[in-house]
């Protein structure tokens, strides 16, 4: 419903949680720590692993140097079907064409745009989505500040 789409409940609960989830994590992390610029919150570690070597891909992203792609920059971590990017959308970036992927999205500075076929979203800093695969939709970044996302979806 909302934008003329039918979500599962499934959906809806799980992005509760999730942004219940990144919320917590944000209180507890503004709480124990000093402020620190995004490019110094990765700059100070890697990822670890919990299980084996050959189970577990590792990839420093603070070390990872930045890759332009489709006038966007971007951090990348693929493995197992999966993938994890940081993204920055510059000023004035806009999608020139659709996308038909599903994304877990964290925004994590800035402000954009979500453009689905029926309306357009604003999104800020602090926020988290998820769109289903097959929703149509598209970011832009209208606004004079970069936007940093965390996105998880499919490999590929």
């Amino acid at each position: 419903e909302g934008m003329g789409t039918h979500v599962d409940k499934g959906y809806v609960y799980a992005a509760m949680a999730f942004s219940l989830f990144v919320e917590m994590l944000n209180l507890r992390y503004r709480k124990n720590r000093r402020p620190l610029t995004l490019h110094r919150r990765f700059g100070e570690g890697s990822m670890t692993t919990t299980a084996g070597p050959d189970a577990v891909r590792v990839r420093d992203l603070g070390a990872a140097e930045w890759v332009e792609r489709g006038g966007a920059r971007l951090k990348e971590l693929a493995a197992h079907g999966k993938r994890l990017r940081i993204v920055e959308f510059g000023p004035g970036f806009s999608d020139p064409g659709w996308c038909l992927k599903g994304h877990v999205v964290y925004l994590l500075e800035g402000e954009l745009e979500s453009e689905y076929e029926d309306g357009i979203s604003s999104r800020r800093a602090g926020e988290a989505y998820i769109i289903p695969a097959g929703v149509k939709h598209r970011s832009r970044n209208p606004h004079a500040a970069p936007a940093v996302l965390l996105i998880v979806d499919e490999a590929g």
